[in-house]
């Protein structure tokens, strides 16, 4: 499947018209948080220093940044698991008017109703080496709430062909991971005769 190419700022056009399982690539800018980002922000009050209009795509993740002269090199980057995020993420939409979210893993039913509310997809890593997503930043454009330290700090990113990433959840409330339970637990009553232990019951997930 080729690419879906976005460049940010993202519309809500933009997101509408991708559905889970689309694979997507950004050119443009992100900004990075983790917990000390939602709890600064939305327990405490600190309104972000940086107009979210102009970067509206987030990024779940505490890279490591080295200083060099009067700039910073990204020397590494990942995504965190984004469910940790659960209880702030729908004010985190809301108030940034956020178009998408990169992250690991899957997303709380909360946080799947803010993207449908307010248009914002999530999305998650696949097929490339975490590692090297620290290769597709350009540069490290701003850097606010550095006293939260640097794995904390919020990053503002210029990356080209930033991906590829996977739609995980959409705007219609949809979840790729539910899909693929969806399709497991299909199996499951199949898979269990072959093996000859039919009739077992199993704990609901």
């Amino acid at each position: 499947m080729t690419p879906i190419s976005l460049r940010t700022p993202l519309s809500r056009k933009d997101v509408e018209q991708l559905r889970v399982g689309d694979i997507v690539i950004f050119t443009g800018h992100l900004f990075t948080c983790r917990s000390q980002f939602h709890i600064h922000f939305i327990d405490r009050g600190n309104i972000p220093p940086f107009d979210s209009k102009r970067h509206n795509v987030m990024v779940h993740s505490g890279p490591i940044v080295e200083k060099v002269g009067e700039g910073w090199r990204m020397r590494a980057m990942s995504m965190t698991t984004s469910i940790r995020f659960n209880k702030w993420e729908p004010e985190a939409i809301r108030r940034l008017g956020l178009r998408a979210i990169i992250g690991k893993g899957k997303v709380g039913k909360e946080t799947r109703e803010a993207l449908r509310k307010y248009g914002c997809i999530h999305l998650v890593r696949a097929g490339v080496f975490a590692g090297a997503y620290a290769t597709m930043v350009e540069s490290t454009e701003e850097v606010h709430w550095l006293e939260l330290g640097l794995p904390e700090a919020t990053w503002i990113l210029r990356v080209k062909d930033f991906g590829p990433l996977v739609v995980g959840a959409d705007t219609k409330g949809n979840s790729h991971f539910d899909e693929i339970d969806r399709h497991i637990d299909s199996r499951v009553t199949e898979i269990y005769r072959k093996l000859g232990i039919e009739g077992l019951e199993f704990a609901e997930k």
